[in-house]
């Protein structure tokens, strides 16, 4: 518990879990090149593998 009477009175900062939700964001988005590089190159398996790895970063920024 914060002794500071002012931290008490405005809680926890959002900015970090924030800061940490737009770098998995980020990370999720950059997926969308090789996603569509592989879509454009019919790679069904690469396709997929990357969709997995995309929801799975969505997952863990939602969390």
């Amino acid at each position: 518990m914060p002794t500071n009477p002012f931290i008490s009175l405005f809680g926890r900062s959002p900015i970090g879990p924030m800061q940490q939700h737009i770098a998995k964001a980020h990370e999720c988005a950059a997926g969308l090149l090789p996603f569509f590089r592989a879509v454009i190159a019919e790679d069904w398996a690469q396709v997929e593998q990357v969709q997995q790895d995309m929801v799975r970063l969505e997952q863990e920024a939602d969390r």
